[in-house]
Protein backbone atom coordinates (compact mmCIF):
# COMPACT_ATOMS: atom_id res chain seq x y z
CA UNK A 1 0.00 0.00 0.00
CA UNK A 2 1.87 2.60 -1.46
CA UNK A 3 1.53 6.56 0.10
CA UNK A 4 2.12 8.28 -3.30
CA UNK A 5 -0.13 7.55 -6.89
CA UNK A 6 1.11 5.60 -9.31
CA UNK A 7 -0.49 5.33 -13.01
CA UNK A 8 -2.25 1.83 -11.74
CA UNK A 9 -4.57 3.45 -8.71
CA UNK A 10 -3.99 6.49 -5.88
CA UNK A 11 -1.97 6.18 -2.95
CA UNK A 12 -3.14 6.11 0.61
CA UNK A 13 -2.32 10.07 1.19
CA UNK A 14 -4.99 10.81 -1.89
CA UNK A 15 -7.53 8.75 -0.68
CA UNK A 16 -7.40 9.27 2.68
CA UNK A 17 -7.66 12.77 2.12
CA UNK A 18 -10.68 12.50 -0.82
CA UNK A 19 -12.64 10.71 1.61
CA UNK A 20 -11.90 12.87 4.57
CA UNK A 21 -12.66 16.01 2.93
CA UNK A 22 -15.59 14.23 2.15
CA UNK A 23 -16.56 13.76 5.46
CA UNK A 24 -15.79 16.99 7.08
CA UNK A 25 -17.90 18.84 3.73
CA UNK A 26 -20.61 16.91 4.77
CA UNK A 27 -20.49 17.51 8.51
CA UNK A 28 -19.81 21.35 8.08
CA UNK A 29 -22.88 20.86 5.78
CA UNK A 30 -25.58 19.45 7.79
CA UNK A 31 -23.93 21.46 11.02
CA UNK A 32 -24.52 24.73 8.49
CA UNK A 33 -28.19 23.39 8.13
CA UNK A 34 -28.78 23.06 11.78
CA UNK A 35 -27.40 26.70 12.68
CA UNK A 36 -29.36 28.01 9.93
CA UNK A 37 -32.89 26.21 11.53
CA UNK A 38 -32.15 27.52 14.94
CA UNK A 39 -32.13 31.33 13.06
CA UNK A 40 -31.79 33.69 16.13
CA UNK A 41 -31.69 31.65 19.03
CA UNK A 42 -28.53 32.35 20.58
CA UNK A 43 -28.47 30.13 23.14
CA UNK A 44 -25.62 28.07 24.60
CA UNK A 45 -25.83 25.26 21.87
CA UNK A 46 -26.03 27.35 18.94
CA UNK A 47 -22.85 28.64 20.19
CA UNK A 48 -20.93 25.19 21.24
CA UNK A 49 -22.56 24.08 17.37
CA UNK A 50 -21.10 26.95 15.47
CA UNK A 51 -17.32 26.94 17.43
CA UNK A 52 -17.80 22.92 16.40
CA UNK A 53 -18.50 24.14 12.72
CA UNK A 54 -15.67 26.73 12.96
CA UNK A 55 -13.47 23.80 14.05
CA UNK A 56 -13.76 21.65 11.34
CA UNK A 57 -13.68 24.24 8.93
CA UNK A 58 -10.17 24.90 9.88
CA UNK A 59 -9.87 21.00 9.35
CA UNK A 60 -11.23 21.29 6.26
CA UNK A 61 -8.77 24.25 5.14
CA UNK A 62 -6.05 21.90 6.04
CA UNK A 63 -7.13 18.85 4.03
CA UNK A 64 -7.68 21.11 0.85
CA UNK A 65 -3.91 23.17 1.67
CA UNK A 66 -2.33 19.37 2.36
CA UNK A 67 -3.90 18.54 -1.30
CA UNK A 68 -2.84 20.89 -2.57
CA UNK A 69 0.51 20.79 -1.52
CA UNK A 70 0.53 16.76 -2.24
CA UNK A 71 -0.33 17.57 -6.04
CA UNK A 72 3.12 18.96 -6.44
CA UNK A 73 5.03 16.49 -3.93
CA UNK A 74 3.25 13.27 -5.70
CA UNK A 75 3.72 14.24 -9.65
CA UNK A 76 2.22 10.70 -10.45
CA UNK A 77 -1.32 11.12 -12.47
CA UNK A 78 -3.89 7.87 -12.44
CA UNK A 79 -4.52 6.80 -15.76
CA UNK A 80 -8.10 7.53 -16.91
CA UNK A 81 -9.94 5.56 -19.56
CA UNK A 82 -10.92 7.54 -22.62
CA UNK A 83 -14.30 9.08 -22.40
CA UNK A 84 -16.37 11.36 -24.64
CA UNK A 85 -15.11 15.11 -25.12
CA UNK A 86 -17.92 15.99 -23.23
CA UNK A 87 -17.65 14.11 -20.33
CA UNK A 88 -14.14 15.07 -19.93
CA UNK A 89 -14.97 18.49 -19.74
CA UNK A 90 -17.85 17.93 -17.40
CA UNK A 91 -15.61 16.45 -15.14
CA UNK A 92 -12.67 19.45 -15.52
CA UNK A 93 -15.47 21.69 -14.69
CA UNK A 94 -16.68 19.63 -11.56
CA UNK A 95 -13.04 19.24 -10.20
CA UNK A 96 -12.91 23.26 -10.55
CA UNK A 97 -16.11 23.77 -8.73
CA UNK A 98 -14.68 21.59 -6.51
CA UNK A 99 -11.24 23.33 -5.57
CA UNK A 100 -12.65 26.51 -5.72
CA UNK A 101 -15.70 25.83 -3.73
CA UNK A 102 -13.94 24.02 -1.13
CA UNK A 103 -11.33 27.06 -1.04
CA UNK A 104 -13.81 29.75 -0.93
CA UNK A 105 -16.39 28.12 1.73
CA UNK A 106 -14.33 28.46 4.48
CA UNK A 107 -12.60 31.71 3.65
CA UNK A 108 -15.70 32.97 3.46
CA UNK A 109 -17.07 32.04 6.54
CA UNK A 110 -13.69 33.30 7.95
CA UNK A 111 -14.86 36.58 6.98
CA UNK A 112 -18.19 36.66 7.73
CA UNK A 113 -17.30 35.69 11.15
CA UNK A 114 -14.28 38.28 11.33
CA UNK A 115 -16.58 40.85 9.90
CA UNK A 116 -19.44 40.54 12.37
CA UNK A 117 -16.52 40.94 15.54
CA UNK A 118 -16.30 37.02 15.92
CA UNK A 119 -13.03 35.41 16.41
CA UNK A 120 -12.52 31.38 14.32
CA UNK A 121 -11.04 29.40 17.03
CA UNK A 122 -10.13 25.67 16.78
CA UNK A 123 -11.73 23.82 19.45
CA UNK A 124 -10.95 26.12 22.25
CA UNK A 125 -7.08 25.41 21.37
CA UNK A 126 -6.14 28.70 19.28
CA UNK A 127 -7.83 31.27 17.13
CA UNK A 128 -7.13 31.87 13.80
CA UNK A 129 -5.95 35.51 12.96
CA UNK A 130 -8.14 37.75 11.43
CA UNK A 131 -8.47 39.14 8.21
CA UNK A 132 -10.48 41.63 7.79
CA UNK A 133 -12.00 44.23 10.45
CA UNK A 134 -15.41 44.55 11.47
CA UNK A 135 -17.56 45.80 8.35
CA UNK A 136 -20.90 45.15 7.65
CA UNK A 137 -20.68 45.26 4.03
CA UNK A 138 -17.70 42.46 4.18
CA UNK A 139 -20.04 40.76 6.48
CA UNK A 140 -23.40 40.66 3.77
CA UNK A 141 -20.93 39.58 0.98
CA UNK A 142 -19.25 36.50 2.66
CA UNK A 143 -22.55 35.80 3.76
CA UNK A 144 -24.18 36.04 0.91
CA UNK A 145 -21.19 33.40 -0.41
CA UNK A 146 -21.35 31.67 2.43
CA UNK A 147 -24.75 31.17 1.61
CA UNK A 148 -24.45 30.13 -2.01
CA UNK A 149 -21.41 28.29 -1.94
CA UNK A 150 -23.02 24.95 -0.36
CA UNK A 151 -26.02 24.49 -2.87
CA UNK A 152 -23.14 24.36 -5.37
CA UNK A 153 -20.78 22.33 -4.00
CA UNK A 154 -23.88 19.78 -3.16
CA UNK A 155 -24.53 19.90 -6.85
CA UNK A 156 -20.84 19.53 -7.89
CA UNK A 157 -20.25 16.81 -5.39
CA UNK A 158 -23.67 15.19 -6.59
CA UNK A 159 -22.22 15.17 -10.51
CA UNK A 160 -19.53 13.85 -8.77
CA UNK A 161 -20.62 10.88 -7.73
CA UNK A 162 -22.58 10.02 -10.51
CA UNK A 163 -19.42 10.56 -12.77
CA UNK A 164 -17.78 7.88 -10.53
CA UNK A 165 -21.04 5.59 -10.29
CA UNK A 166 -21.16 5.55 -14.12
CA UNK A 167 -17.58 4.62 -14.30
CA UNK A 168 -18.57 1.93 -11.77
CA UNK A 169 -21.25 0.76 -12.92
CA UNK A 170 -21.66 2.09 -16.44
CA UNK A 171 -18.23 1.73 -17.91
CA UNK A 172 -16.60 -1.01 -15.44
CA UNK A 173 -13.44 0.96 -15.55
CA UNK A 174 -12.09 0.38 -11.76
CA UNK A 175 -12.27 3.86 -11.10
CA UNK A 176 -14.04 4.08 -7.86
CA UNK A 177 -12.18 1.03 -7.10
CA UNK A 178 -9.17 2.75 -7.26
CA UNK A 179 -10.20 5.62 -4.88
CA UNK A 180 -11.06 3.03 -2.42
CA UNK A 181 -8.48 0.56 -2.57
CA UNK A 182 -5.38 1.92 -4.57
CA UNK A 183 -6.13 -0.19 -7.49
CA UNK A 184 -8.84 -1.76 -9.79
Amino acid sequence: MSLKNSERGYGLMSRANHWLTAVVFIALTILGMVLEQMGGERGDSFFQLMGLHKGLAIVLMGLVLLRLVWLFVDRARVTQEPVAQWQSLLARVVRLVLWVGLIAMPLSGWLMSNSAGHPVGFFGLFELPAITPESESVHELAEVVHGLLPKLLIVAMLLHLVGALKHHWVDRDGTLSRMIKGTA
